[in-house]
């Protein structure tokens, strides 16, 4: 999970209003960085450390 510095004002400031707040309002899901090349390269190595086992 990643909390932006946005986020955190707009936390801020809901908390100081006394508004209900919940984490999933302030909060965006993790990256991912897969992708087709990556993928390859993770199989290529598991390969090749099968192989040299």
């Amino acid at each position: 999970m990643i909390v932006t510095e946005e986020a955190m004002k707009r936390f801020e400031s809901d908390v100081s209003e006394g508004k209900d707040v919940s984490i999933e309002n302030y909060v965006s899901p993790t990256k991912t960085y897969e992708n087709k090349v990556s993928n390859l390269g993770l199989k290529t190595s598991e390969y090749v450390e099968k192989f040299m086992t």
